[in-house]
């Protein structure tokens, strides 16, 4: 890892520590969907309205076009089909997150490594809060009076505590092949814990896969290239697994049971909803419904609300198929061909593929400020490799 996070602050700029300031008031004491609009919600817009660097908007110049878009047909549309404010606010925002590569890259580019450091280290506070209420249940018989709330248990499913597992268990690896730092690397692993916990704990099946599927491709990029350490992590985990054998197969008693109850959580009834909800007419099939929209959700027990579990099907029902294609169409290309530059650090790319891919596909996380941070490492790498072929693209 380069560069600690915290010794390096004060080389940074005063609107790039604003940026750090208000995403960590985020992570340790917001919400991704406030209910209403409090003390912290208030210093988070500020930290980030002041911190943002409007004047590097001409720099994204190929998404104007999609913001412009997204900011007018939908908001359009979710007036005449006669949403509430609130609720346009509650869909605008966190289209506005998608295009954080617009105000924000430049601080991006200044923390260098530390950005994912801070992705991380967000992830790692989120996961901290989520498992409280648990702690609490625990040690004072669930009087939950120094825990999370309850309903703020889902912070766990932020694409920020995935990757911050990931992230952290791809370091350590690194460390381990690339310099033989043994103890830093067993403290990231130790730190790792806490994010793969709250996922444990909330039985989030898709992060604990895409944290095995890591463990062992880091595994793999070890065996690569220091064989004798790979046979010393080899032991631990053995030894490991074999001390936890246990606790091991009744979380994966538990993970196959939840299947056999749920299955995908009622994402197909939810896909057949939206669609059905869409084609009901070519109006709504080519421009949606619009912001501040609302669906009888199947996966949510049929309960009306603002969102589905999938950045796509949102976008098919909010904007309809042209909006949907043409937002998608102009997000993919960027992440598409942002991977090539990205898979040169494995540790890095598999630490934002799994957050990425689960958020956008199966969660309604991908409305949170922080999968518009993952997706913020995407479209910076791409304008970097934009502008290096082309200097007149900036």
């Amino acid at each position: 890892m380069k560069g600690h996070f915290f010794s390096s602050l004060p080389q940074i700029s005063l609107s790039c520590s604003l940026f750090v300031l208000g995403c960590l008031t985020y992570a340790a004491f917001g919400s991704p969907t406030p209910d209403h609009l409090g003390l912290v919600e208030v210093i988070v817009f500020l930290c980030l309205l002041f911190s943002a660097q409007f004047g590097d908007i001409a720099r994204g110049q190929i998404y104007i076009p999609l913001v412009a878009y997204g900011m007018l047909v939908p908001l359009l549309a979710g007036v005449m089909n006669g949403a509430i404010l609130a609720d346009l606010f509650r869909d605008i925002i966190p289209f506005l997150f998608l295009f954080l590569v617009l105000i924000y890259r430049r601080h991006a580019e200044e923390l260098g490594d530390r950005f994912y450091h801070l992705i991380a280290m967000m992830g790692f506070l989120f996961s901290i809060r989520a498992m409280t209420p648990f702690l609490d249940l625990y040690f004072s018989g669930g009087s939950f009076e120094w825990g999370t709330p309850l309903d703020l248990l889902y912070l766990s499913n932020n694409p920020e505590v995935l990757f911050s597992a990931l992230w952290m268990i791809g370091c350590a690896a690194r460390l381990i092949w690339s310099k033989g730092r043994w103890g830093m690397a067993c403290l990231l692993i130790v730190l790792s814990l806490s994010p793969i916990l709250s996922m444990v704990l909330m039985m989030q099946r898709a992060g604990l896969v895409a944290v095995a599927v890591v463990c062992g491709v880091m595994i793999y990029e070890m065996a690569r290239r220091t064989p004798r350490r790979t046979v010393i992590v080899l032991a631990f985990l053995l030894f490991l697994g074999g001390s936890l054998w246990g606790e091991l197969s009744f979380v994966s008693d538990v993970m196959i049971r939840k299947t056999h109850l749920v299955g995908l959580n009622s994402r197909v009834q939810e896909w057949q909803q939206v669609f059905s909800l869409v084609f009901d007419g070519w109006g709504h099939a080519l421009f949606g419904y619009g912001w501040g929209s609302r669906l009888e959700n199947p996966a949510v027990g049929g309960l009306s609300v603002l969102y589905t579990h999938s950045l796509f099907s949102s976008l098919l029902f909010k904007t309809g198929l042209l909006g949907m294609v043409v937002i998608t169409g102009g997000l993919l290309t960027g992440i598409i061909r942002s991977l090539p530059d990205l898979f040169r650090d494995r540790v890095l790319f598999w630490a934002l593929i799994f957050p990425f891919v689960i958020s956008a596909g199966f969660y309604a996380s991908c409305k949170s400020l922080g999968f518009g941070l993952i997706l913020l490492v995407f479209l910076k790498t791409f304008h970097q490799k934009l502008e290096t072929k082309s200097p007149l693209v900036a």
